[in-house]
């Protein structure tokens, strides 16, 4: 299978993406964000004692940015993994990528570190399910 998270959605070749959208696109496998890059698509997991758990009942998260227009969301799982419970959106973003050095850090999958900063963001329910339960 080509792709990979709750909506599958996030690529695991260029291949996935050249057949999903024709052109030039590629699958970067890091967190990096460059200068080539006009989408970026996250699937991830809080860290178990993460307190935010306890409100959305589950670790998953997934998310997209528009990097040209400085656009991300974010979806926060509940009861169902594949359609979320909470979807923030957020603007006026700014995404950067740097190196790092990977004998530091520990982890050689970890050479790149992505920074999201938004001056406008806001969350609502999921127009399905509504806020999770735990609230």
């Amino acid at each position: 299978d080509q792709w990979i998270g709750p909506q599958c959605n996030v690529c695991r070749s260029d291949d996935a993406c050249k057949a999903n959208e024709p052109g030039t696109n590629t699958c970067l496998m890091t967190p990096a964000v460059t200068d080539a890059v006009e989408f970026k698509t996250y699937s991830c997991a809080l860290d178990k004692g993460s307190a935010i758990i306890g409100f959305l009942g589950v670790p998953d998260f997934w998310g997209r940015c528009d990097v040209k227009k400085k656009e991300c969301t974010v979806m926060f799982a509940g009861a169902n993994v594949t359609v979320p419970h909470v979807v923030c959106t957020a603007s006026r973003c700014g995404i950067a990528s740097k190196a790092i050095d990977e004998e530091k850090s520990g982890n050689s999958s970890a050479a790149y570190q992505t920074d999201i900063q938004c001056a406008d963001a806001s969350c609502a329910p999921s127009e399905k399910f509504g806020w999770p339960t735990a609230i």
